[in-house]
């Protein structure tokens, strides 16, 4: 099986899966991409050519509205508030500047709250 970012060519189920980028650069004729797709076309006649879809995690948590702003409501509802906004600052204060700043942040959060979803917060 011959396999590149753009495109996998699958001898087993006579497949030609290419992405979507790789069927725009090769709908431009003489560009390299094309000279690839009529080359692979011509060797194989009878495979099929079929696009690659991404793959969709059925069971992914979402936390929408999950904000800055929620986690500091939220942790303002339980008993030692003050302490709890507090930790939430550091743990800001410590991220700040890295990648993936928010999901640090919400990582943190959620490991130690796991439970916020069953608050109700009043805007």
């Amino acid at each position: 099986m011959k396999t590149t970012n753009s495109y996998k060519i699958n001898h087993e189920t006579k497949t030609i899966t290419i992405t979507k980028s790789f069927a725009t650069a090769c709908s431009i004729i003489n560009s390299k991409e094309y000279r690839e797709f009529t080359s692979f076309k011509k060797d194989y006649p009878d495979y099929e050519v079929v696009r690659r879809t991404a793959k969709v995690k059925a069971k992914k948590q979402t936390h929408s509205g999950l904000t800055f702003n929620f986690m500091e409501k939220y942790l303002n509802t339980l008993e030692n508030s003050a302490a709890a906004v507090k930790e939430l600052e550091a743990v800001k204060a410590y991220y700040k500047g890295s990648p993936s700043y928010y999901a640090k942040v919400k990582n943190w959060f959620l490991t130690n709250h796991s439970d916020y979803e069953n608050v109700e917060i009043v805007a």
